[in-house]
């Protein structure tokens, strides 16, 4: 696969693009968490949002942002909107990154099943050694778990294939290339709205309180219909790349 790999810096007419790109990748209701200052990712960051372009197509985006890390579980963001308020953070205190975060993986449909997320997470990788970083840490959001959402989070992502490799296709791609697991975020994004919002997002009716299952979601949503709230809290499982 012959593909340009460039940044936001160098082709900042892509960020277009890749709006389009996250609206095809992501289940709408997940548009609408606390990630609050993701548009700064742009702004702010504009060399670490890395464009995989074939042709004059986007062919997959790589978001990441740099912060400083101390290498223990403890000092890991909580999640998304975290992971940019501390690069946010660290760069207001002119303190030298130490290690580089991704936001998100996004393949176009027409690049799937073609390596792109290999090839995405070693250009990261490669990103952050250019940059004296010496960690690659990932919150992984496993693509199959959205077909068992009454499976707890904790003993997914511990199912093991035949081979002894991770039972998940994207766990097992970090798995392949070296990465090891640190811990569970179990809040990495929290979507809040009304029931309307919900029902718009999702197609469905929530006709009474309760957990209901959700395309796309990873475990159940809670609705409150007295108080006409829907919570839906999306887990992930921080992993670490050496580079």
């Amino acid at each position: 696969m012959s593909l340009a790999v460039k940044t936001i810096a160098q082709l900042p007419e892509y960020e277009k693009n890749v709006s389009v790109l996250n609206k095809q990748t992501w289940p709408e209701f997940l548009r609408h968490g606390d990630d609050h200052h993701w548009k700064e990712i742009f702004r702010t960051f504009p060399g670490f949002q890395m464009l995989f372009i074939s042709g004059d197509d986007l062919a997959g985006v790589g978001h990441t942002v740099p912060l400083y890390w101390n290498h223990e579980n403890d000092d890991l963001p909580s999640g998304i909107e975290d992971i940019i308020l501390s690069g946010m953070a660290c760069k207001k205190r002119n303190q030298r990154p130490n290690a580089l975060a991704a936001l998100a993986v996004m393949v176009s449909k027409g690049h799937r099943g073609k390596g792109m997320s290999t090839e995405t997470l070693n250009a990261m990788k490669l990103s952050a050694r250019e940059n004296d970083m010496d960690s690659l840490i990932v919150p992984v959001r496993p693509t199959l778990k959205s077909r068992y959402p009454m499976t707890p989070f904790d003993q997914y992502v511990t199912w093991k294939s035949a081979d002894g490799a991770p039972f998940d296709p994207w766990l097992k791609v970090h798995w392949k290339m070296g990465a090891t697991v640190l811990k569970i975020a179990p809040k990495a994004m929290i979507v809040e709205g009304t029931v309307a919002q919900w029902e718009y997002w999702t197609g469905m009716r929530f006709p009474s309180s309760g957990d209901y299952v959700v395309q796309g979601a990873l475990q159940p949503v809670s609705t409150d219909r007295n108080n006409d709230i829907g919570r839906y809290e999306d887990p992930n499982l921080w992993m670490l790349h050496a580079v």
